[in-house]
């Protein structure tokens, strides 16, 4: 598991944090995104690795610069102004919205899952066509 975060990567205090929940049978790890980038481009062993951003911005510019996934799982956007609430934990504003249409285009698989057990909501061109 990578936590692709830029400000993360010198904070010991977030750094404390992501170790302490994650399970002592998985590795986790915290990088940057260029960090996350690099990794993957040297890391053989086929392991699946399960990689966590702050943003839908953050995932776009793994995507874009060459990062390969199965799908996206957005887990939660939160409320921030002039957004429309799409579920109780995905909040869409304009930013967003273009950045998630841009992931779509990308032909990954992206849905939204707060929980493992949750409903899956697939996202689209047509759920995301959004009136600002």
């Amino acid at each position: 598991m990578v936590l692709a975060h830029d400000a993360s990567v010198n904070d010991e205090a977030v750094r404390s944090l992501y170790d302490s929940i994650i399970p002592p049978e998985i590795e986790g790890e915290v990088k940057t995104l260029d960090q996350t980038l690099e990794f993957f481009r040297n890391e053989i062993s086929g392991k699946k690795t399960m990689v966590i951003t702050e943003s839908s911005r953050d995932a776009l510019y793994l995507l874009k610069s060459g990062l390969e996934v199965e799908a996206v799982v957005v887990g939660g956007l939160h409320f921030r102004a002039g957004a429309i609430e799409l579920l109780s934990y995905v909040f869409i504003d304009r930013q967003r919205k273009e950045e998630l249409l841009e992931i779509v285009r990308t032909n990954v698989k992206i849905f939204c899952q707060d929980l493992p057990g949750s409903p899956v909501l697939t996202l689209n061109e047509k759920n995301l066509n959004l009136e600002f």
